[in-house]
């Protein structure tokens, strides 16, 4: 079973900077979906959904996931990644051309 986290950074030029962090595990894992909650300074909340697929190889280290532009107004970000572990695979069998 992978032990996966997600990380939220600021950049020194103010950019949102989204981690996954891979820490231990012996199986590869497929991100599936990222969501970004932001709340805003000025009031209200924001959410954006990214349907992008990252495949991170077991290991102990991390890979960006996402770069986000930041606002001065920004008050706080979260982010939630749905993911799932790659246990098994399927192969054809082999055409001879």
């Amino acid at each position: 079973m992978a032990d996966f986290r997600i990380s939220v950074e600021k950049s020194s030029d103010g950019k949102i900077l989204i981690y996954g962090n891979y820490l231990a595990g012996n199986e590869p894992i497929q991100i599936s979906r990222l969501e970004v909650e932001q709340e805003w300074i000025s009031g209200g909340k924001s959410r954006t959904i990214y349907n992008n697929f990252h495949y991170l190889q077991p290991g102990n280290h991390s890979e960006m996931l996402e770069q986000i532009d930041g606002s001065p107004d920004l008050k706080s970000v979260k982010a939630t990644a749905y993911y799932i572990e790659i246990e098994e695979v399927a192969h054809s069998e082999t055409l001879q051309w």
